[in-house]
């Protein structure tokens, strides 16, 4: 229960946010960094449509997020964990 969240975080924030900052176009638009996580995100949790669509939506909100506390330069990670457990 608690290693989940520890994982999606890694996973599809830190590590995707890495990775996808490595192509040129994509790394000058941060928005597509944040949409194209998300639909990793949203595809990774296939229970149907619905759930993709709104995994897909939280995951746009997390990672936004992310990107904002990451851009502040603070402990943005304790804060993500901080959301998760209030929601």
């Amino acid at each position: 229960v608690l290693a989940a969240p520890i994982y999606e975080t890694i996973v599809f924030q830190v590590f995707l946010f890495w990775l996808l900052s490595w192509i040129p176009y994509i790394k000058n638009h941060d928005y597509l960094i944040i949409l194209i996580a998300s639909i990793i995100f949203g595809l990774n949790h296939p229970y149907g449509i619905t759930y993709i669509v709104g995994t897909t939506i939280i995951g746009l909100l997390y990672n936004y997020a992310y990107w904002v506390y990451k851009k502040k330069n603070e402990k943005y990670q304790v804060t993500m964990y901080a959301f998760g457990v209030v929601f």
